[in-house]
């Protein structure tokens, strides 16, 4: 079996190479030889992972963009809107490009590791762990206050936050994407029908 060592340099090639019959066993270098049995992490189908991209983008930005527009005005707003998807745009190729020249990279302390070295690698590793701290926060007090509204405060913000605690440590516990897929479109779904 090709290893990443041996990859062909040629991407269509590594594309008919990972897509041969023969070659059962699937090498990744981020997580190894991917055997049968076994969790394979990269199994979410290309629409899964389109509706799991949508619902993220829908419920990050573009909820949002109506108060932006009302705030800075329409052209300015377009300009803004252009601006910031040039930016988007061109760090999705910066971040393409670094992957397909460091295929062992899988994370930001992965890619740290690879620009600053170990100790670069450290402090990546603690501000990641930082933000997904407060990015969890941030989604328990979001649902907590959610359910407050719907319940007209029937009972303590603790206990809505521990509700929230529990339901997503559930939901988190399931190793691979393609088996949450579903909650995806339960949230896109909600997302569209809340806009109309």
């Amino acid at each position: 079996m090709t290893s990443y060592s041996e990859k062909p340099e040629n991407i269509d090639d590594e594309y008919a190479y990972a897509h041969d019959d023969k070659n059962v066993e699937a090498q990744d270098a981020v997580f190894g030889a991917v055997e049968e049995g076994g969790p394979d992490y990269r199994a979410v189908t290309w629409l899964g992972a389109s509706v799991l991209m949508m619902k993220s983008e829908m419920g990050i930005g573009i909820l949002s963009i109506p108060q932006a527009f009302g705030t800075l005005g329409l052209i300015p707003g377009v300009i803004v809107l252009l601006v910031i998807s040039a930016i988007t745009t061109w760090s999705s190729y910066v971040v393409g490009v670094f992957k397909l020249k460091h295929p062992e990279a899988y994370g930001f302390a992965d890619t740290a590791a690879i620009i600053f070295g170990p100790i670069g690698q450290e402090i990546a590793s603690v501000a990641f762990c930082l933000l997904w701290i407060f990015v969890a926060a941030s989604g328990l007090l979001g649902v907590s206050i959610g359910l407050n509204a719907i319940s007209h405060h029937g009972t303590c913000t603790a206990v809505f936050v521990a509700v929230s605690a529990i339901i997503g440590f559930l939901v988190s516990s399931v190793r691979t994407l393609s088996k949450m897929s579903w909650l995806a479109w339960v949230g896109m779904i909600s997302i569209v029908a809340a806009g109309k």
